[in-house]
């Protein structure tokens, strides 16, 4: 059962999290581990009430005039439970809570509603045994008696004052709140049991070569906000750093690199199945890299555009869909934008049935506000979507061929370039026959205080080659050529030596239309008094150099690397 949230609600600068009462995929297994570097996985048990649900009245919308409405006992115990986001991240032992939670009514009287609540989270691994936390008595009403007389909301954060914000920000128990222990809201103490963490693993990389003797690794990184300028070497928007942390990476390793045209970028969102379009506002910018590495072709797609599910989502949507469907690591770094971002049953209803091989290898990393708790279970559940019925009854699971990697809490926009370093620093050095890390230290260096985990490596192996040695248990028998350790794939036996492509990375020169675009944005700041994303100097000519040349910065890595990257560019 999903609790819906109107449209005007779903735009955030900071993630927020839809939470589903999502039913479980048969076929797939629900005995998770994961490595993290601060976190534990958890079962979760309490007993809750929430207070009988009051008719509420609905505004007139579309012809419909207004009308009362009850929500049922279900949809009152599923939307206080969409409290426990801001009750979990507001806590002094903070995590996540997963979607494919249970709770199960057991008894009703004139006042409450009683149920048993069980699910897993993931939680800083400080918790003990039990761990207590607050969910309102009414989450109808609870909202308003929040309001000062003044306006305020202090039991919330202080940015995000709305009524469609307040379930992920609760904190009643913040300075200044108004609300009262059991007249607005109820503490309750779950009990805890801790999951064994996976033991060491890696990345399976020679499994990451395709078909074709090559390593694909799409990267979208979305914007901070959508009315930024289009290129990210000239923009001033928070996640625009991300971009040149990483093209400098790429330069030093003598990648290739192309920039795809607008033209070829609307003849890519062009193939889509019949009555599928693809809808947009501005085209993203989108950058390809190539190199040779160990005999291995590594291609690279850096993707930077608008993230906005409510608004200007398409091409995202499409080259998200493109990426986990034909890449071997598949990267997203952005808002999650309520759960909504994201969302595979949106991004289907958009673009048709995702395409994606159960039975290949990949590696799909969610670096988004609080992704454990709304995206990690459907995108196991994509990764199954393809099996064959008859692997599905043997309960083949998809874990075998698929790690995820993602956020219990919010993710800061700063550090989000962590993620594409980190994991194709990895590879490379894989292919260099170098220390490449193994899943526990790549978690570590992603995580950023968001708890970061990686889940479903119970399956990946215990050596940097690929070797299994301990004996891993499956819940029912696999077909042999599924059996674990999975087959090789297009790894030479002996990898060759080094070779670099030769062509440098080339120059991002601005186009007429960027230029317009940029003058028009002056014109408007100057309107408006703005500076967020206005150029450090004049407006080049049509004909001037380069965009790098009028952005400063873009050469000088101390001006936009964090500490966290520099050993990158030692």
């Amino acid at each position: 059962m999903s609790i819906w949230i109107k449209k005007s609600s779903r735009r955030l600068a900071l993630s927020v999290s839809l939470v589903t009462c999502l039913g479980t995929l048969a076929g797939v297994s629900q005995s998770w581990a994961f490595s993290s570097k601060d976190g534990i996985e958890v079962d979760l048990e309490y007993d809750g009430k929430v207070a009988l649900p009051s008719p509420s009245l609905v505004p007139a919308k579309d012809g419909v005039p207004a009308h009362p409405e009850t929500l049922t006992s279900d949809e009152q115990v599923q939307l206080q439970l969409t409290f426990l986001s801001g009750a979990f991240q507001n806590n002094p032992v903070q995590g996540g809570r997963r979607t494919d939670d249970t709770a199960v009514i057991t008894r009703e009287d004139k006042n409450f509603i009683y149920y048993h609540y069980k699910g897993k989270a993931l939680l800083d691994n400080k918790v003990g045994n039990h761990y207590p936390f607050t969910l309102p008595r009414d989450p109808k009403t609870v909202y308003q008696a929040s309001v000062n007389p003044d306006g305020k909301v202090p039991c919330t954060d202080p940015h995000y004052q709305g009524a469609g914000d307040y379930f992920y920000f609760w904190n009643p128990t913040a300075r200044g709140c108004r609300l009262q222990k059991e007249r607005d809201y109820f503490e309750i103490t779950a009990d805890v049991k801790r999951l064994p963490d996976a033991p060491q693993t890696f990345p399976d990389y020679s499994r990451l070569i395709d078909k074709n003797g090559e390593i694909t690794i799409h990267v979208l990184m979305g914007k901070n906000e959508d009315k930024t300028t289009r290129k990210p070497v000239f923009s001033f928007d928070d996640s625009a750093p991300t971009f040149k942390q990483y093209d400098a990476l790429l330069k030093k390793e003598k990648f290739s690199a192309k920039t795809l045209s607008k033209n070829e970028i609307l003849h890519m969102m062009a193939v889509q199945p019949e009555g599928k379009e693809v809808y947009y506002k501005k085209l993203p910018y989108i950058r390809e890299y190539e190199k040779t590495e160990g005999g291995v072709k590594v291609k690279i797609r850096y993707f930077y555009g608008n993230v906005s599910a409510a608004d200007d989502s398409g091409p995202m949507h499409f080259f998200w869909k493109d990426a986990i469907e034909h890449a071997s690591v598949a990267i997203y770094s952005g808002h999650s934008g309520l759960g909504w971002n994201l969302k595979p049953e949106m991004i289907q209803e958009e673009l048709g049935e995702f395409n994606v091989d159960p039975y290949r290898y990949q590696i799909w990393v969610l670096d988004g506000c609080s992704t454990y708790t709304y995206y990690q279970q459907p995108y196991f559940q994509v990764k199954a979507s393809k099996m064959t019925d008859k692997d599905k009854l043997d309960r083949l699971d998809p874990k075998a061929n698929l790690q995820i990697i993602s956020a219990a809490l919010e993710s800061g926009i700063t550090y989000n370039a962590a993620t594409p370093l980190e994991m194709t620093t990895a590879i490379l050095a894989y292919l260099r026959h170098k220390d490449a890390p193994n899943w526990k230290t790549l978690a570590g260096r992603m995580s950023h205080e968001n708890l970061i985990a990686v889940s479903g490596d119970e399956m990946a192996p215990d050596t940097v080659d690929g070797r299994y040695i301990r004996n891993i248990e499956m819940v029912a028998p696999i077909e042999p050529t599924l059996i674990v350790p999975p087959l090789k794939t297009t790894l030479p036996v002996q990898l060759t030596p080094l070779v670099l492509a030769p062509a440098p990375v080339g120059e991002i020169p601005l186009d007429a239309e960027d230029l317009e675009e940029i003058k028009k944005m002056q014109e408007e700041d100057a309107a408006t008094g703005a500076t967020d994303d206005a150029p450090a100097q004049d407006t080049p000519s049509e004909e001037a150099a380069p965009a790098e040349a009028h952005s400063p910065g873009i050469h000088s890595l101390g001006d936009y690397v964090p500490e966290f990257a520099k050993r990158y560019f030692k």
